[in-house]
């Protein structure tokens, strides 16, 4: 049993929604995405959003579990018993496949825009399904991911370069230090192992920005002044920006 939760805007009742917005880790994050998506609409101009239903998934004590892309029995900055429920994000691909997305197309037949919000673990689960269900959602949202994870940064830049013809839209944010004092420069140079929570998402990030420049389907950014926890909020503002005036032809 996964927990879900719905936020539907009283405009969408008279007609019927144009998007849904997945937020993983919902039980935390869905309140704070709601308010934001709200004020993204009024200060953005982006009145559409205020038609868009917001989805939160995911019990915070199953995020080990459900997001994670392998199972590790020694997991840095984990202890032991979480470690060995981790590596069941294939699981959970097949909930959303399966029993997720058949209630929201039952529900919203009629959506253009099919959003997915990842942050953290949530985060690699977000890049999991882009690799591997790309067709459950048209905008992919990863705040911050993992990408510490055991032998998980060399596998994951290839695999996210294989989809850029699947006409899909992914989205990556990358935080700062908690400080907020090292440069993005600094991060992908280091080599004395001082950020090791910070520096494979770096050169992750690095990775893609160079491989995919010119091309439409991916953009990420290195949010300098917020960390590993204050990055969510601004991180899908942004991609949400960016894909709805990208596809209206607007400066962003």
């Amino acid at each position: 049993m996964r927990y879900y939760d719905w936020y539907e805007p009283v405009s969408a009742r008279p007609q019927p929604p144009t998007g849904v917005l997945v937020v993983l880790d919902g039980q935390a994050l869905l309140g704070n995405t709601v308010e934001s998506v709200k004020a993204l609409a009024t200060e953005a101009g982006l009145t559409e959003l205020n038609n868009w239903v917001i989805l939160g998934v995911g019990n915070i004590w199953t995020r080990d579990r459900d997001y994670t892309p392998s199972r590790q029995l020694q997991v840095p900055h984990m202890d032991s018993m979480s470690a060995a429920h981790t590596g069941g994000v294939f699981a959970f691909l097949q909930f959303m496949e399966q029993e997720l997305m058949p209630v929201i197309n039952r529900r919203y037949p009629q959506l253009k825009h099919r959003v997915l919000l990842g942050h953290s673990f949530g985060g690699l689960a977000v890049l999991e399904c882009f690799v591997r269900k790309a067709e459950l959602f048209t905008h992919y949202i990863a705040a911050d991911p993992s990408l510490w994870w055991p032998a998980y940064e060399p596998v994951i830049t290839p695999q996210l370069l294989k989809q850029q013809s699947n006409n899909r839209s992914l989205y990556m944010a990358v935080a700062n230090v908690a400080d907020h004092t090292a440069r993005f420069d600094q991060l992908l140079a280091d080599s004395t192992g001082a950020y090791p929570l910070q520096q494979p998402g770096v050169r992750v990030l690095n990775s893609l920005q160079k491989q995919t420049a010119g091309q439409r389907w991916f953009q990420g950014r290195f949010f300098a002044n917020h960390d590993h926890q204050s990055i969510v909020q601004p991180a899908c503002s942004e991609a949400l920006r960016l894909f709805l005036k990208k596809e209206n032809n607007q400066q962003p």
